[in-house]
């Protein structure tokens, strides 16, 4: 993937699980490229699938993905949708 389809993919998520998934399309190797270092990305999946351990800073700010992961959140996205 390019950068410009990472963000692309990030920012078209409508839900923290949609999120949990492109992070982990992304990184198959289970690791994300973060500002200084790689990072893990099973505590991203983890926080986005069990919201109740939700923190910011465990997301990078790569890729928009802690932008995203914060709008998510504060928009409810995180509750199940009504049928």
């Amino acid at each position: 993937m390019t950068n410009l389809e990472k963000y692309e993919a990030v920012n078209h998520t409508e839900s923290l699980e949609e999120l949990a998934e492109v992070i982990k399309s992304m990184c198959p190797n289970g690791f994300i490229e973060g500002r200084a270092e790689f990072q893990a990305i099973a505590p991203m999946v983890n926080a986005c699938l069990n919201p109740t351990i939700f923190y910011p800073t465990i997301f990078t700010r790569n890729w928009g993905i802690r932008q995203q992961a914060l709008m998510l959140l504060n928009q409810g996205a995180c509750k199940p949708k009504q049928r």
